[in-house]
């Protein structure tokens, strides 16, 4: 790997120096620096193929037909992807996902490039995905839905609701809404298990 002669400098990790001067020159903020460190980070995740050491089980990446190779750094492996498979950037600049030659979510990368705190991770997403974060609706219903990823955009397919809980004490009645998406993602996980029962299976019914 080359290396910038003010790699190191510092005890600051390679780059890292040579960006914050720059940023000091044009007077760029230190947290401006960081954040465009971390979109070239994304950015190089889109035209290098390449993923995570941390992946979880390879044979499942392996069954996909992506090829190991070896490892880059501390972080990274070489990896040549299934034909048509690529990345592309999401609009939080730490993550990107893995796109399948049908347009499909198939994983996502989770990449912080800062230089103060690096560190890289993937996982392969399951066609069918419960979520709960979503905001209550106009009616003042807690909504959890089971989501579609083998539809583009994402389909919800079932879902879930029950009414707000009404509390004079906001901290209450915060916690009385989680113990409600607790119990509606209870019911979604035993509707998977009777429907769907390999739905935790990333490589299941793609």
């Amino acid at each position: 790997m080359r290396r910038n002669k003010l790699d190191g400098a510092f005890g600051l990790p390679g780059g890292a120096v040579e960006l914050l001067l720059d940023g000091a020159l044009h007077g760029t903020p230190v947290e401006d620096c960081i954040d465009l460190q971390e979109k070239r980070g994304q950015a190089e995740m889109t035209h290098k193929e390449r993923l995570p050491l941390k992946c979880g089980d390879r044979e499942l990446w392996e069954h996909l037909g992506f090829v190991f190779g070896e490892p880059e750094d501390d972080l990274f492996v070489a990896c040549t992807f299934p034909t048509g498979w690529s990345v592309v950037p999401t609009d939080h600049s730490m993550y990107s996902d893995i796109i399948d030659d049908q347009g499909r979510k198939r994983g996502s990368i989770g990449y912080k490039a800062a230089f103060y705190d690096q560190w890289a991770q993937a996982n392969l997403t399951n066609r069918y995905v419960v979520n709960r974060w979503q905001p209550v609706t106009t009616d003042g219903q807690i909504v959890v839905s089971l989501e579609d990823h083998a539809q583009q955009p994402v389909k919800t397919v079932h879902k879930v609701s029950c009414p707000m809980p009404k509390n004079n004490d906001e901290a209450d009645e915060r916690r009385e809404t989680y113990l409600a998406k607790d119990a509606l993602e209870d019911q979604m996980t035993d509707w998977l298990k009777t429907n769907l029962p390999d739905w935790q299976n990333p490589l299941a019914y793609w």
